[in-house]
């Protein structure tokens, strides 16, 4: 059956299901709507699109690996979750902090979003927040932040505009991927353990 589709693609749209699925796996997310620094404006995204057309087949290609393909029509992701536990990836203290901050950002924008599913802002909006909410007691430094970004825009989960991720007028979106990345139940465990790192530090 997989077979079956695959040989009814032509020759281009191999090539396009090969080259997306390996990007898939890489990735990891993949949004509807994305940002180019090129036009300066959002795009519907051709591999989306691509993988929309052909669900079944990527679906079926990614479950012999052990892998689960879904789909959020509402929010336009695509994304990949693996059914065994050792396939994930670690990141850093200070890059699931950035995370988080920007979880929290969205959920507060999101009410303010119309037909838009991304949201915007700059680095020092988001410094501002992780000071304001906790999460950090004073501004981190420019380079960490650069290299928390720079490792979630590999995911989608974020995408500059403009600027450089080292200077803090920089504006980038925030892709609704990040909804997936960091469900509800893992923003609460999250939220719950930075409290408890701030009472355990003012009891010392």
């Amino acid at each position: 059956m997989i077979d079956d589709r695959f040989d009814k693609l032509g020759i281009k749209d191999k090539e396009n299901f090969t080259r997306i699925l390996n990007k898939l796996l890489k990735v990891n997310y993949i949004n509807r709507d994305t940002y180019t620094l090129r036009e300066k404006e959002m795009r519907v995204n051709y591999d989306y699109r691509f993988i929309d057309r052909n669900f079944l087949l990527f679906e079926e290609y990614l479950l012999l690996g052990g892998w689960s393909l879904n789909k959020d029509d509402r929010f336009g992701v695509i994304y990949i979750t693996s059914q065994y536990e050792y396939n994930r990836r670690r990141i850093n203290k200070f890059t699931t902090q950035v995370l988080l901050t920007l979880r929290l950002i969205y959920d507060e924008e999101r009410e303010n979003l119309m037909l838009k599913k991304e949201v915007s802002l700059t680095i020092y909006k988001l410094v501002q927040k992780m000071i304001a909410l906790g999460i950090v007691n004073k501004r981190p430094a420019y380079q960490d932040l650069h290299l928390a970004l720079q490792h979630l825009q590999g995911f989608h989960i974020v995408e500059r505009i403009d600027g450089i991720w080292k200077e803090p007028d920089t504006r980038f979106i925030i892709y609704p991927s990040i909804l997936f990345v960091l469900s509800n139940a893992k923003l609460n465990e999250l939220t719950e353990l930075i409290n408890e790192e701030d009472e355990t530090d003012e009891t010392v």
